[in-house]
């Protein structure tokens, strides 16, 4: 199967069209989890969750990532691990590159279009942007003038006043 998506650590294993958005079930292709990262104690599968994710839009449509993941449960500290993938944004439901691209538009155009665009719910995007904005605000430090305009217009009226 051809890989579109060409996102690291995971492999398409089906493609289909639902509601016009294009649904892309992956599956993680890396090695299983054995030993538990919190207590070192021994892993055993528990069942499968599957999770949906936005992507970048493809051939003009939206575009949904169902992520299936093998679940894991320590023997010994009985903790549910589910193995992470770097390109997913869980708190956002998206990928980061779908989310980079709505931080490159989102000054430009609208919530709705963005939305409409991508795929995505409006406080999606709106939530994504606010934290764009957050972030310039901390970077970016504007520093107003010391001195006001209209002073240096009334010194420079007084200084012409001078020379006459």
């Amino acid at each position: 199967m051809i890989d579109i998506l060409q996102l690291e650590g995971v492999q398409p294993i089906d493609y289909r069209n639902e509601d016009g958005c294009i649904m892309i079930t992956v599956q993680p292709s890396g090695e299983h989890l054995e030993t538990c990262p919190e207590c070192g104690g021994r892993l055993y599968k528990h069942g499968q969750r599957i999770n949906h994710f936005a992507d970048t839009p493809l051939q003009m449509q939206a575009v949904k990532i169902e992520v299936v993941r093998t679940r894991y449960r320590c023997s010994g500290c009985k903790s549910m691990i589910t193995p992470q993938l770097s390109f997913l944004d869980e708190k956002r439901r998206a990928t980061h590159r779908l989310i980079q691209q709505v931080r490159k538009r989102c000054l430009d155009r609208t919530f709705t279009q963005l939305a409409e665009d991508t795929g995505v719910v409006v406080n999606t995007i709106k939530n994504i942007t606010l934290d764009f904005v957050e972030e310039l605000e901390r970077d970016i430090k504007f520093e107003t003038p010391t001195v006001n305009a209209h002073v240096k217009l009334h010194q420079e009226i007084r200084v012409w006043a001078l020379k006459s």
